[in-house]
């Protein structure tokens, strides 16, 4: 999901470009121009915090399970009357 939003922010200079291009000498090609650039700005951050997120949650998982693991080993070979 955060490679997508990634990807998406780089579509967005294309058609933007494409605008300011068409608006030159004009002030509103500026402020296209910054608009567009504080999008994709917001749209990589958005993406290195899914990313992130994605990562903390694998090693949570990864965590839980190990953790998992070694309390079924401590259990191990105990029968239900506790011999």
């Amino acid at each position: 999901m955060a490679q997508a939003v990634h990807e998406d922010a780089k579509s967005v200079h294309g058609p933007t470009d494409s605008a300011v291009d068409g608006l030159a000498g004009w002030q509103s090609a500026r402020a296209l121009r910054d608009c567009g650039d504080a999008w994709s700005a917001a749209l990589r951050s958005l993406s290195d915090l899914v990313a992130a997120t994605g990562d903390a949650l694998a090693d949570a998982a990864c965590a839980y399970h190990q953790e998992d693991q070694r309390r079924g080993h401590d259990f191990a070979g105990l029968t239900v009357d506790g011999r």
